[in-house]
């Protein structure tokens, strides 16, 4: 009995100190001590490490155990002893935000084109027009005339808002400077004709300080020879929109109220304060002026008229009720306002300095010397952080002898912007439809058929097969 009770407490112990040996593995693998963990889980058998007598472990087993805790590989040491792997700084990723999203095309090579025509043009710009004129014409969209008065020279005193949803009532025309040529003439899109081709020369007037034309008094954009009595489509030409201040809409930041105002030929002024309602999308208002608050009366919702001529035959004498900034010249700090539909200046997000004039619902806007566009609702839609565009602005200062550059107008939900002399178009939603530098220059679409010009020269780029990828 004692020998088969010692051969039974032999195999005790050996089975103790393979148990044992285990533990040691397992605590050098983990980092764990039978004081940190309760219990060890053993082929589904709870081994408890208070269970075992400390002198019953010889040592023997002990030094066992250390040997094999040295044993154990330097992988299967714990977490914290191991150090940490070197990563290659060429793996990491940049932590960089582009300032554009990516394009919808990056690559010339992608573009669908409207047709296989290329056309040998130096540059083609969009038209600026007024936002009001004092000649009415088949081309004006507006409900009529928003002021209409005889005189007391007998000549009428008329305004009209050129109450359409683009940037200019003919925006279907284009200007383009020939090849050989350093005279713009006309491109009419829905035919895509060029004045040129058709047998009229079509000179464009120039205009004063930056050689890009524009749209003047009775003789519209043309210099020279008249499109009167012309087919179609060169017969809208003669488009009348004065660029001498007149007419104009006034915001008095004094009283906070809004005026219409046009000043006829011979020097007859007309102003009428503006009701809601009254105008079929915002416009800037001209708030760089005098007004002689001494001179209003006390009712100012009728229509107010004035001979603005002195003896002597000038202009804007001591005592006029309005000066427009055509003979005062702007101030340089003065904050855009716009005027709403409701006769009420837009609430704007912050002040700009400069702006454009909306173009299917978004004006573009300067702050900081960038621009981007505002909706409306005088919303910031696009930040400011674009240029402006290198061939299209508007005549101020005295008689128009300043050219103001500003960004180009929103057609068919996009915009051609320029950065760091590259250009790129985005649409109003912030997507970049093509990438900057793709192509050399390019010039606001019409009708989704958008200009842009390669190293062949000028060619129209199918922007609805564009817009279907995003």
């Amino acid at each position: 009995m004692r020998h088969y009770s010692a051969h039974r407490n032999s195999r005790k112990y050996a089975v103790l100190a393979a148990a044992l040996f285990l533990l040691a593995l397992f605590v050098s693998c983990t980092g764990s001590s039978p004081q940190d963990n309760a219990h060890v889980q053993k082929s589904g058998s709870a081994v408890s490490g208070d269970s075992i007598p400390a002198e019953s472990v010889s040592a023997d087993t002990t030094s066992s155990a250390s040997a094999a805790a040295e044993s154990v590989p330097e992988s299967s040491m714990p977490a914290e002893s191991v150090p940490e792997a070197s990563v290659p700084e060429e793996s990491l990723p940049e932590e960089s935000v582009p300032d554009e999203p990516k394009a919808i095309l990056s690559d010339a090579a992608d573009a669908v084109w409207v047709n296989d025509t290329v056309y040998d043009f130096q540059d083609i710009a969009p038209i600026w027009a007024a936002d009001f004129s004092d000649f009415g014409g088949k081309y004006m969209e507006g409900s009529g005339a928003l002021i209409r008065q005889e005189a007391a020279s007998a000549n009428r005193v008329d305004l009209y808002e050129l109450a359409v949803e683009a940037y200019s009532p003919i925006d279907e025309y284009y200007l383009y400077l020939p090849a050989d040529s350093d005279v713009w003439r006309f491109f009419h899109m829905p035919s895509l004709a060029a004045s040129a081709d058709t047998g009229w020369a079509g000179e464009a007037q120039q205009m004063p300080g930056s050689g890009m034309p524009y749209l003047s008094g009775a003789d519209g954009i043309l210099y020279g020879n008249s499109p009167a009595g012309r087919e179609a489509p060169w017969d809208l030409l003669l488009f009348g929109s004065r660029i001498s201040g007149t007419p104009a809409l006034v915001y008095d930041e004094v009283t906070g109220s809004s005026y219409l105002y046009v000043q006829s030929q011979m020097g007859d002024c007309a102003m009428r304060q503006l009701a809601p309602d009254v105008l079929h999308k915002p416009y800037r208002a001209n708030t760089a002026y005098s007004i002689n608050h001494a001179a209003l009366p006390e009712d100012t919702s009728g229509l107010l008229l004035w001979q603005s001529v002195d003896a002597n035959g000038g202009y804007y004498p001591q005592g006029t009720i309005y000066t427009p900034d055509s003979y005062v010249e702007p101030d340089d700090g003065r904050p855009v306002v716009f005027i709403g539909t409701d006769a009420k200046p837009l609430s704007l997000s912050r002040n700009y300095t400069n702006a454009g004039s909306f173009s299917y619902g978004y004006a573009a806007v300067e702050a900081d010397g960038k621009w981007g566009y505002i909706d409306e609702a005088g919303q910031e839609v696009i930040p400011c952080r674009y240029d402006a565009a290198p061939d299209y602005g508007y005549p101020a200062g005295t008689v128009g002898q300043t050219f103001i550059a500003t960004a180009y107008p929103v057609t068919d939900e996009t915009a051609v912007v320029f950065r760091n002399g590259e250009c790129g178009l985005i649409a109003m939603d912030g997507t970049l439809l093509i990438g900057f530098g793709v192509f050399e220059d390019m010039a606001p679409a019409f009708e989704n058929q958008l200009w842009v010009k390669t190293a062949e020269s000028w060619r129209l780029l199918d922007l609805a097969a564009l817009k279907a990828q995003i």
